[in-house]
């Protein structure tokens, strides 16, 4: 069996922000926002980059949501792929969160690592 690798704050930040898109209530998303803002500690350097980029991403995408854009938009779609591609999320997952847009944060880490290394 192969030994996954633990979610870091940034992957687990970048899959509550994913969540909120997918739901049909701006609140989610801006719920999200809140508590990526909210502060995150000390962290090393690469992943504090990490948290700023996906804080930044985040607040887009509400102001987006807001505005009643959706992934058809190229700008919305990019910055759909960026907090994929840091929250460690294949493709195959995010057309997952698409279809079914319901997969909650409260799940355990270790249930989205299994998710995404499919």
């Amino acid at each position: 069996m192969t030994q996954l690798k633990p979610l870091t704050h940034s992957e687990r930040y970048a899959r509550l922000v994913l969540d909120a898109w997918y739901q049909d209530s701006s609140s989610e998303l801006q719920s999200a926002v809140e508590r990526v803002s909210a502060g995150f500690g000390t962290l090393p350097d690469a992943e504090s980059e990490r948290m700023d980029l996906i804080q930044d991403l985040s607040r887009r995408l509400l102001i987006w949501k807001t505005a009643g854009r959706n992934e058809e938009d190229a700008a919305v779609s990019a910055a759909i792929g960026l907090v994929s591609h840091l929250g460690r999320c294949s493709c195959r997952e995010t057309e997952t969160f698409t279809s079914t847009r319901s997969l909650r944060f409260e799940m355990p880490a270790f249930a989205l690592s299994l998710r995404c290394d499919q």
